[in-house]
């Protein structure tokens, strides 16, 4: 979400259309605040069509106290007030309705960050905080939430109500609550699977130094290659095969070179010409993703792959942090999969890139990622997006409904 030269009002208007779109809160539900520089706050209006907002009917409170604006501002705007007051360096105040993470609204604790790395990352345990459970728009209800701001509670869990998140922009805001989202249904269905794997012990990280250039001469082909990346990443995350910042794709150019989606990109939104060219190990146009590395080593130790992507597919998700693991070789569609490698979390860079292989295209880091490589872009989205599927259908249905029937292995 590129909020730079965004107006607050229109910050709020794309949040809040993303929010409903990714089923996050209801068509009256959930309100959005940006405070500017001014000490303005704008905030979505009450019970409005969450779905259809425009620039024209979002309210703001001036920092003197007046209210402008067509609509009444949400009710909930005494706590938004209060976090972005008591919360350091916040300007963005999320609250919705999100399902799985409501659910834990109702739960006596948190979703478990040792699940997922990226979570683990982003969030300390005291990051998280909860409240009781009080009218939406009480006073009551604000001095709460303010208690947790002023103890520095950024994400804070409302009983048989919802989340409410803060962040440093309104990117930082929604790439909060949709990890907590998305983390929330990986811990709920991960542990109706089986037993489940923790991360333990510190992180490990696959980010390694890069020098990075100005972008050069743009040939014709590298222009298509980009255009294909910006597309697949984009489609990747309306899938929810890649979060916002979680994920990274690539498609190489030539055999020292290759197109990576840069560092805190919003997949969402990446142009061609955000992307980032690495060739014979510098970077041109910007940082790339912190996984370059592996995506590069992958194209040196197996020159008939052309493309990569390493993500976190949320029914995926779920077996990797799980001990029960995913008949593969039941679905026609992926039984080539079967000889998938499976990898600790402490694994190395190096285990990781030896996972895949000619004979092997997908590899899975238990709590981190999913690597997926083949030999074109559409080919690697169409393997990511069958083994989501599959992920989702065993899931849902339990493998021994699968169990016993003949699976017919012509093409479709």
């Amino acid at each position: 979400m590129k909020v730079k030269y965004v107006h607050p009002a229109d910050q709020v208007v794309d949040s809040m259309t993303r929010l409903y779109s990714r089923n996050m809160t209801t068509i009256t539900g959930g309100n959005i605040s940006v405070r500017d520089e001014n000490g303005d706050t704008w905030i979505s209006p009450t019970r409005l069509d969450k779905g259809y907002l425009k620039h024209e009917d979002i309210c703001v409170l001036r920092a003197n106290g007046e209210l402008e604006g067509r609509f009444k501002p949400s009710i909930e705007y005494r706590f938004h007030l209060g976090l972005l007051d008591y919360i350091p360096g916040c300007t963005a105040v999320i609250h919705a309705h999100c399902p799985d993470a409501t659910a834990f609204c109702a739960l006596d604790r948190y979703p478990n960050l040792n699940l997922w790395h990226a979570c683990k990352e982003a969030f300390k345990p005291e990051d998280l905080g909860r409240v009781d459970f009080f009218t939406p728009g009480s006073d009551e209800l604000k001095d709460a939430i303010v208690e947790q701001g002023k103890q520095g509670k950024s994400v804070i869990f409302m009983n048989n109500h919802g989340i409410l998140v803060g962040g440093k922009d309104i990117y930082d805001a929604w790439a909060k609550i949709e990890m907590i989202e998305k983390l929330a249904t990986i811990d709920l269905i991960s542990h109706r699977l089986g037993p489940v794997k923790e991360i333990e012990g510190d992180l490990v990280s696959y980010a390694r130094p890069i020098e990075v250039k100005p972008a050069t001469f743009c040939t014709v082909k590298e222009s298509i290659i980009r255009k294909q990346v910006a597309h697949y990443a984009w489609r990747a995350y309306n899938k929810g095969i890649m979060s916002t910042i979680s994920g990274s794709y690539s498609a190489k150019v030539d055999d020292n070179s290759f197109i990576i989606t840069p560092a805190g990109c919003d997949f969402k939104e990446t142009t061609p010409e955000e992307l980032v060219l690495i060739r014979d190990g510098v970077a041109y146009g910007g940082q790339p993703n912190e996984d370059w590395k592996i995506h590069e080593q992958i194209y040196k130790n197996n020159p008939g792959y052309t493309a990569c992507y390493i993500v976190t597919p949320l029914y995926g998700m779920a077996y990797a942090c799980n001990e029960t693991k995913m008949d593969l070789s039941i679905y026609m569609g992926l039984r080539g999969y079967a000889g998938m490698k499976r990898l600790p979390y402490n694994s190395t860079l190096e285990e990781v890139v030896a996972a895949i292989s000619p004979e092997r295209s997908v590899a899975m880091v238990y709590n981190r990622f999913y690597i997926v490589a083949t030999r074109d872009p559409q080919r690697s989205f169409n393997e990511m997006e069958s083994l989501e599927d599959f992920a989702m259908v065993e899931a849902r249905a339990g493998v021994q409904n699968w169990k016993g029937l003949e699976i017919h292995t012509e093409g479709e």
